[in-house]
Order: C-alpha cells, then sequence, then structure tokens
C-alpha cells in the first residue's frame, strides 16, 4: 500500500523518520510504516498538528516554519513566544486602569515620559 508510505522515496524516509535507508525501503516494500513512525511523516508531509494530540485538530505547520489555526491565522514562533509577555503587559495596564478609577495612581502618570517608570515598581506583580 503506497499511500501509507505518501509516495516518498526511500531516502526521504530515512531522512525524516531518523532509520537506515535499508529500514526504509523494507517500509516502502511493505508499503507500511511502523504506527511510531507514521505519526512523524505524516506531521513532516502535512504539517497536520492533529497526528499528535486531537486537541491540535485543524492546527497546521507552514512549510516556513509557523503555525496555522483552523481559522487560517499565522502565527510565527517569535509571535508565539511573545504570548506570555502580551498578558503581562496586558495585566500591567489593567492594574494601572484599575488604580486610576481608584484614585490610587496620579493622573499626570498616564502620559509619563520613559523616564518616569519609577511608580511601576511599586505595583503589585501579577502573573
Amino acid at each position: 500500500m503506497e499511500s501509507e508510505t505518501y509516495g516518498l522515496s526511500a531516502m526521504l524516509l530515512a531522512g525524516i523518520t531518523g532509520v537506515h535507508i535499508e529500514t526504509a525501503h523494507r517500509w516502502k516494500r511493505a508499503g507500511r510504516i511502523p504506527a511510531a513512525h507514521r505519526a512523524m511523516v505524516q506531521l513532516r508531509t502535512t504539517g497536520n498538528l492533529s497526528v499528535i494530540s486531537e486537541h491540535w485538530s485543524g492546527w497546521t505547520i507552514t512549510k516556513r516554519g509557523g503555525l496555522r489555526s483552523p481559522e487560517g491565522w499565522e502565527f510565527q514562533p517569535g509571535e508565539v513566544l511573545s504570548i506570555p509577555l502580551r498578558h503581562q503587559h496586558i495585566a500591567a495596564l489593567e492594574t494601572e486602569r484599575r488604580l486610576l478609577r481608584a484614585g490610587q495612581l496620579p493622573a499626570t502618570l498616564t502620559d509619563r515620559p520613559a523616564a518616569n517608570d519609577s511608580w511601576c515598581h511599586r505595583l503589585p506583580a501579577t502573573r
């Protein structure tokens, strides 16, 4: 069954799975890839992350190394890595807004120059 070897050459199968070329030739002759290696081949050939976990159904890895959502949004690794920083930034802005509304932070600090950042070190740490 050629469909399970995805029409790939034995050399490419060996490269993707890290097996010896003769092992990949055996797989091609049998038309089967052992389950332990099948997910890796599917992931590398289709980018479909659901082969790893059903929780990633519809998500794919693009040829450029990005992550594509089921809705078609594409994220690069740097964008994904910045998510925790964005959450911290949002939390700090929400804290500043809450303190301003409570009158605990002078309104003049909202348009502060960069040199006047010392007030933010007194804010409670958020996660």
